[in-house]
């Protein structure tokens, strides 16, 4: 990836979570706002996170046991510089 790509590319956020209250109150907020969903899961043991390379946090994996579900979302928000700030690259 050139500096180029890197100073235009928008980052993304991902946020999971058993209470679904949030995804759906995140969910609104996108629709509204400046954001875009880039995918979301309604179970992720089930369906897959809708991003790559996920794990599975010791919370969660006591989820998959009980059969609950934990849900996803994956947003970016539109014209910000991944290069500017802390993120990894």
């Amino acid at each position: 990836m050139t500096a180029t790509e890197t100073s235009t590319r928008a980052w993304a956020s991902s946020l999971k979570t058993d209470f679904e209250g949030h995804i759906q109150m995140l969910r609104a907020h996108a629709e509204t706002g400046p954001w875009e969903i880039l995918g979301a899961s309604c179970d992720i043991a089930r369906d897959g996170a809708p991003w790559e390379n996920d794990f599975t946090t010791n919370y969660q994996g006591k989820f998959n046991e009980i059969g609950d579900p934990v849900f996803a979302l994956q947003v970016r928000r539109g014209g910000v510089a991944r290069s500017e700030g802390p993120w990894p690259r």
